[in-house]
């Protein structure tokens, strides 16, 4: 069963706090403009295929604050699809922690393709990097020398990402990334 939401909703989260946002998956840019930096974005599961208009060269931009962001607890699956040839997700100068949990990163294309980290702290928690394609480095992921970044990779799978120069899965420039509880054969 998809819930389909058409506004975000805002709700009392935790004793620390933090604010909870709903969202629908195609809606994420939105909610996270909304979100207090160090918020929660619960997705409802479903697709993200369209260009949000902050970025000419990625699909989202989250940038100047972090948030934990989680495919919903029922079954279903978030998707972030990128469309028109751009990169997926850029993810800069988040001042904090950013996580992304139970999140697919799918057709990435550009110079670099489904994720490019920038001065920022990504954890990355069974997040599934599909079919992303760099015109460069980094496939599925490049960890950017601007700044201090870190990424860090819990259970994390890897498939048919592809980059003209190098790194198919992971390209770091110079920064700090771990990667943990990897399948057998990824890297």
């Amino acid at each position: 069963m998809i819930r389909k939401l058409t506004t975000a909703t805002l709700l009392a989260h935790g004793a620390a706090g933090r604010k909870l946002v709903s969202c629908n998956t195609a809606e994420v840019a939105t909610c996270f403009e909304s979100l207090e930096a160090g918020g929660d974005i619960d997705l409802v599961p479903g697709t993200l295929t369209s260009w949000d208009g902050i970025d000419s060269y990625f699909q989202i931009v989250l940038e100047d604050k972090h948030a934990t962001i989680t495919c919903s607890e029922d079954g279903g699956t978030c998707v972030w699809q990128a469309s028109d040839g751009k990169s997926n997700l850029n993810i800069k100068n988040n001042d904090g922690t950013t996580t992304l949990r139970s999140i697919t990163i799918k057709d990435g294309a550009g110079q670099n393709g489904g994720l490019i980290v920038q001065n920022s702290n990504v954890v990355l928690i069974l997040v599934a990097f599909i079919d992303n394609a760099a015109s460069n480095r980094g496939g599925a992921i490049y960890v950017h020398y601007s700044g201090s970044s870190s990424v860090t990779l819990h259970g994390c799978s890897f498939s048919g990402n592809t980059a003209s120069n190098s790194a198919p899965d992971v390209y770091n420039n110079g920064e700090t990334v771990v990667i943990s509880g990897c399948p057998a054969g990824e890297d």
